[in-house]
């Protein structure tokens, strides 16, 4: 299932009850050929569209700006690690494991480092790195739990500081920089400890989520509600980044809140948001479970007639502390996203698959 829905705890409840959506008729490649001859002629409707053309043009020059050299953050943290540090950790694994390891990139390899030492609670290991463990108790919200979750989401962090500087966004000695939907922090953990000269905040609508990150990390915490404001004031942060919060937004509150980020972020700062596009949509289709192929197809009709797909898997018991009928799951076509932020914004990036081959990634300028 994708990185957003399978990992994500909050989420299971959409896979445990086999997405309640009935039944799934057909073969999987069936189902797939059809979903897909769909897709395209969806996408030929909107191939021509001055929106198309534009974001083209955008992605035609995603890379004027060279994209770090290394893995930003999770290499910057295991780089703390001595050689013979990095040997003893590696030391206990299987010849499979380690054979596993060697073959990984050098983003996968740090950050397996840095799983490895926090969980296995290297004592010298998390000294030299500057960061302690993320084991929130079960009963506060984390999206990732176990050996590969100890570290938080170093992956997810390097992707956000790896794409800011990749858009020509530096994020220099004390800036201030919100992460919107932080949860428990799991990727802030090693943002802060990679950067500790940012000025770091974090909200969420899941207030113990929020109030065990404030009491263990070295960041700002606040609980957010489910509509605007915020509690802060006007122009006060120079970025923003939302891992997996306009997936989830309807349309109407997608808006809304790209309105409070524009009242929240200083003219010339920017805001980095994942969403779903076509390339999930297609994620979705290969997953197992995945979703039904009328809710496929569904969400191909519905972005391809405006632009977005909205639908709410959550039922009453909303999805930990967030009882929204705004807040669900979301795919919006980039054509949607452009049309809808421009003029207020300016399109600095776009990714497409940019989270973890998933989501979609975009960095918004504040007009």
């Amino acid at each position: 299932m994708l990185e957003s829905l399978a990992r994500r705890r909050r989420a299971r409840n959409l896979i445990d009850r086999g997405l309640a959506f009935g039944p799934v008729r057909g073969t999987v490649e069936g189902r797939e050929a059809a979903a897909r001859r769909a897709a395209e002629a969806a996408r030929s409707a909107v191939e021509s569209s001055s929106a198309r053309r534009a974001l083209l043009d955008l992605v035609g020059r995603r890379h004027a700006v060279p994209a770090p050299a290394g893995p930003a953050i999770s290499g910057a943290l295991a780089g703390r690690l001595s050689a013979s540090e990095q040997e003893r950790l590696l030391g206990g694994l299987d010849a499979t494991t380690r054979a596993e390891f060697e073959a990984a990139g050098e983003g996968d390899r740090a950050a397996a480092l840095l799983q490895l030492a926090l969980h296995a609670r290297d004592e010298a290991a998390i000294d030299a790195i500057g960061m302690r463990p993320h084991d929130p108790p079960e009963d506060v919200h984390a999206m990732d739990r176990g050996p590969m979750a100890a570290a938080g989401a170093p992956r997810v962090a390097d992707m956000v500081a790896e794409t800011f500087a990749t858009a020509g966004v530096a994020l220099g000695d004390g800036a201030r920089v919100l992460d919107f939907g932080c949860s428990s922090g799991r990727v802030l953990r090693p943002l802060i400890a990679a950067r500790p000269d940012v000025e770091w905040y974090g909200c969420d609508p899941n207030a113990a989520a929020v109030a065990w990150a404030d009491r263990e990390l070295d960041g700002t915490f606040f609980v957010s509600q489910d509509d605007p404001p915020l509690a802060l004031d006007d122009a006060v942060l120079d970025a923003a980044f939302a891992i997996s919060i306009w997936s989830h937004f309807s349309p109407p509150a997608a808006v809304r809140w790209l309105d409070e980020m524009h009242r929240v972020i200083r003219p010339g700062g920017h805001l980095l948001a994942t969403t779903h596009g076509w390339h999930a949509l297609n994620v979705f289709l290969g997953a197992d479970p995945g979703l039904s192929e009328e809710h496929v197809l569904s969400a191909q009709r519905s972005m391809a007639e405006g632009g977005t797909w909205f639908f709410d898997p959550f039922g009453d018991g909303g999805d930990w502390g967030v009882e929204s009928p705004d807040w669900g799951h979301t795919f919006l076509l980039p054509e949607w996203v452009l049309s809808t932020v421009t003029p207020a914004w300016s399109v600095e990036l776009y990714v497409e698959g940019g989270l973890l081959g998933n989501q979609d990634v975009f960095v918004l300028r504040r007009n």
